[in-house]
């Protein structure tokens, strides 16, 4: 599978998670979501738990980049600064943090109940 396939079912899948919730993922709608057949999604991630660990894995990625952003040449700040900085990058009010934010959210609930994804 290219990358950008990849890519555009991982983000379809934060999406939906954050939308519905993990309870609310079904591999149909994520197909039509991505713009890929459900096989495809199949073949890939093999079942529907095989999509919900790379979500959790994508969107864990995704909130690293975006918190790890400092101004060019900043000096790296101290321990605190650092911590609030991190902080205040997840309250950004873009739609990727806040998906980011609601799917962490459901899948780290879902987690108590699924063992897969407990670890």
């Amino acid at each position: 599978m290219t990358t950008d396939r990849r890519t555009a079912i991982l983000e379809g899948a934060a999406r939906l998670i954050a939308r519905r919730g993990v309870r609310g993922l079904r591999v149909e709608e994520l197909a039509a979501e991505a713009g890929v057949s459900a096989a495809l999604i199949y073949y890939h991630f093999k079942d529907r738990a095989g999509v919900l660990l790379r979500t959790l894995e994508f969107i864990s990625d995704r909130a690293e980049r975006y918190t790890a952003e400092r101004g060019e040449g900043a000096p790296p700040p101290c321990h605190r600064r650092e911590l609030e900085q991190s902080f205040l990058l997840e309250l950004q009010d873009l739609s990727e943090v806040r998906e980011n934010g609601i799917a962490w959210g459901e899948l780290r609930a879902s987690a108590v109940f699924d063992p897969v994804l407990r670890g």
